[in-house]
């Protein structure tokens, strides 16, 4: 039923069988909105629609007069529930406009983020496959460098070699930056200290083998030891010297490393860093093949740690494992003696 009895409002507010509920109207033109609103009663608009019709302004004046002071403040209080709940209505649209906004917003910052991590590490990658190429097409002038230094019978032949040999050094350090390199004065050959490699540390006079390079030093193991030593105060000992050079005993510093390593979903630059690490322990503990599982996938990732194979030093076969065995998803490593 629907009544202007603030009297009857009340009653449905206090009673637990009966509920308030209000139809929204609007008195400027004097039409109903149709939205239902449960649990709040309605305000009389008596008075205001009579105004608006026309009705006499001492009739109105009267009218209001024969209120109860409890009817009027019940239409106010109703009046101001009903002017808040609309503000809140407001506000809890705009905020769920704003909230839509963040959820857009986020995604679209994920999907850049996500297309930027991408578009680095196929950068990296062609930058690795490049570096490799400068690196390869380095390494064969080098040795026909070498194979004419050997051969070369006057000093002028001689001159003409080193001559060639400062131009391609000089053309690939611009090419890949600065490069440690290391000169074999005997032979007039050039040898990049490169982890695995044995080295001989000029300052103390003392034989080690590499195991990492980054910024212009070497990580070089002497013995139990292992001890940060710049680049140039090393030397590459050439395989003929290393039956007379005094042994040195080498041990591990970690236990012994499984003959297999799974670094499928792993980034291409973690890794091969893993896998460079890898290929030392082994080396170092005397196996002599091992196993790297790095899946199918799009192929990026096999093909990063193929590349750092091929040109390793401590890696003498790589090749793909047998199809019942895991196939393009996995690389035997065959490790130098």
């Amino acid at each position: 039923m629907t009544t202007h009895y603030s009297e009857l409002k009340t009653f449905a507010h206090e009673s637990e069988s009966v509920e308030n509920a209000s139809v929204e109207f609007d008195v400027e033109t004097l039409s109903p909105t149709y939205r239902l609103t449960i649990g709040v009663p309605g305000r009389s608009q008596a008075i205001a629609i009579a105004k608006r019709l026309g009705m006499p302004q001492h009739v109105l004046a009267i009218a209001r007069q024969s209120l109860s002071t409890g009817a009027v403040r019940v239409e106010k209080l109703l009046s101001q529930i009903q002017a808040e709940r609309q503000e809140i209505g407001n506000l809890f649209r705009r905020a769920s406009e704003l909230h839509e906004d963040a959820r857009k917003l986020r995604d679209r910052v994920q999907n850049e983020l996500t297309n930027v991590l991408r578009d680095r590490d196929e950068v990296l990658d062609r930058a690795r496959i490049e570096a490799a190429g400068i690196v390869r097409e380095l390494r064969s002038r080098l040795r026909d460098i070498e194979h004419d230094a050997k051969g070369a019978a006057s000093r002028r032949e001689q001159r003409e070699t080193r001559t060639r040999l400062d131009q391609v050094l000089e053309a690939t350090s611009k090419e890949l930056g600065p490069v440690a390199a290391e000169h074999e004065a005997a032979n007039g050959g050039v040898a990049a200290v490169t982890p695995g490699a044995t080295v001989n540390v000029l300052s103390l006079d003392q034989q080690g083998t590499v195991v990492s390079v980054s910024g212009g030093e070497a990580e070089v193991q002497i013995g139990l030891f292992k001890m940060r030593v710049p680049t140039d105060d090393l030397e590459i000992v050439a395989k003929k010297d290393r039956q007379s050079a005094p042994a040195v005993q080498f041990q591990a510093t970690r236990e012994s490393p499984p003959i297999e390593i799974d670094v499928r979903g792993w980034r291409p630059d973690e890794a091969m860093r893993e896998v460079d690490q890898y290929l030392h322990d082994n080396y170092m503990h005397g196996h002599g093949t091992i196993r790297i599982i790095h899946g199918k996938g799009t192929g990026a990732l096999r093909n990063a740690i193929r590349e750092q194979l091929r040109g390793h030093p401590l890696v003498k076969t790589a090749e793909t494992e047998k199809r019942e065995l895991g196939g393009e998803g996995v690389t035997v490593v065959t490790l130098t003696e």
